[in-house]
This record gives C-alpha cells, sequence and structure tokens, in this order.
C-alpha cells in the first residue's frame, strides 16, 4: 500500500509540475506575442520633404492594419545616414528597411540600373516578374528584398542655367546628374558630376 501512494504522489507531483511548466511556457509565448516586431526605415530625402511624407503614412498604416504588432520606426534620412552609405547600412543589418533610388545600389547591383530603362508601371512590373527578377540579385548581392517602386516614367530633364540652342552650347559645362547619366554628358561633351545631397 505505501508503494503505490509513493508513485501516487511522486504522478502528482510530477503532474503538478508538468502544468506548472505549461502554464510559464503559455504565458512567455503570450507575453513574446504581445511585443510588437519592430523595424528601422531610413530615407535617402530628408524626413521633412514632402516627397517621403508617404514613409509616416505607411508607418501608421501598418501599425493599424497589424493591431500594433508591427511598427515601422522611421528615423530619417541623411540625417541619420548618408545615402551612399545606406545600402551597406540594410546588407549589415543596421537598419530593416530602406526607400532609396535605384542608383544608390548600382555599384553594388548593377542589374538594378535596368529599372531605368522600364517602360512599364510598377503593377505592370509586379506582374511580369521584374519585381522577383530585381529581389534574386538584391537578395545575394545585399542581403534585402525588393518590395518595389512607387513611381516609373518619370521622366529626364535637363536644366541649365544658360541658354541652350545647339549641343555644343553644353561642351565644357559642368553638369550634376546621377551616375547612370554621366556616359550621355560626357558624349555630349560636358563635365559630369554627382551632386550635393540635402542633408536636413
Amino acid at each position: 500500500m505505501k508503494r503505490i501512494s509513493v508513485v501516487k504522489r511522486f504522478s502528482c507531483i510530477c503532474l503538478v509540475f508538468m502544468f506548472a511548466i505549461t502554464i510559464c511556457m503559455a504565458v512567455q509565448a503570450q507575453e513574446v506575442a504581445a511585443k510588437p516586431i519592430k523595424l528601422r526605415a531610413v530615407t535617402f530625402l530628408p524626413k521633412h520633404l514632402a516627397a517621403v511624407a508617404g514613409m509616416k503614412m505607411m508607418a501608421d498604416r501598418v501599425k493599424e492594419r497589424s493591431n500594433g504588432q508591427l511598427i515601422i520606426e522611421y528615423l530619417g534620412g541623411p540625417e541619420v545616414i548618408p545615402p551612399p552609405a545606406q545600402a551597406d547600412a540594410m546588407r549589415k543589418g543596421r537598419i530593416d528597411i530602406g526607400v532609396n533610388a535605384a542608383e544608390r545600389f548600382g555599384d553594388i547591383v548593377p542589374e538594378i540600373n535596368v529599372l531605368h530603362l522600364s517602360e512599364l508601371n510598377p503593377q505592370e512590373e509586379r506582374q511580369k516578374g521584374t519585381l522577383d527578377w530585381i529581389d534574386k540579385y538584391l537578395k545575394k548581392k545585399l542581403n534585402t528584398h525588393y518590395l518595389g517602386r512607387a513611381t516609373s516614367n518619370t521622366g529626364f530633364f535637363v536644366y541649365t542655367s544658360f541658354p541652350v540652342s545647339k549641343v555644343d552650347d553644353l561642351k565644357g559645362k559642368q553638369m550634376a546628374s546621377r551616375p547612370l547619366c554621366f556616359p550621355l554628358f560626357r558624349a555630349l561633351g560636358a563635365n559630369p558630376v554627382r551632386p550635393v545631397e540635402p542633408r536636413r
């Protein structure tokens, strides 16, 4: 009889112990589930500019739709990380979301430069597999995922502070441009330079 009561007592202790562990695990799982996921975001333009106002709207919408479980912390732009260093910051995991111009990644992922030649809008690029194609290279070379772009077919404009009536008027002139267009300006006889970017 004593042996049975010892076994019963041991079984009861084990059951209570297992029940306590189960409750502790459930509480911990609930606490983990209750903690929101935070993603750090940076843009290539300063935070106060209208061109990146959509970032705050997106962050607000994501927080609302996820019931506060996913939070995008918009840190800012060049005042936080200079645009040339943002690609590397993403690769190293210092930031989670980067809103940037494609040419910023062109040195590391030259395949991304095809986006400048695309005549498709963002929705068509998604449907035709362009996003998947670009994503493959960004994953491999930058440890990032390509989610898409907001604009396309924006055109290319050249503004000068001097009159131009013929191509020769550009010869020897200093022209601020993105690196993708340097060969064009050199072919026209101009001296292309990268513009200084706003930091505030």
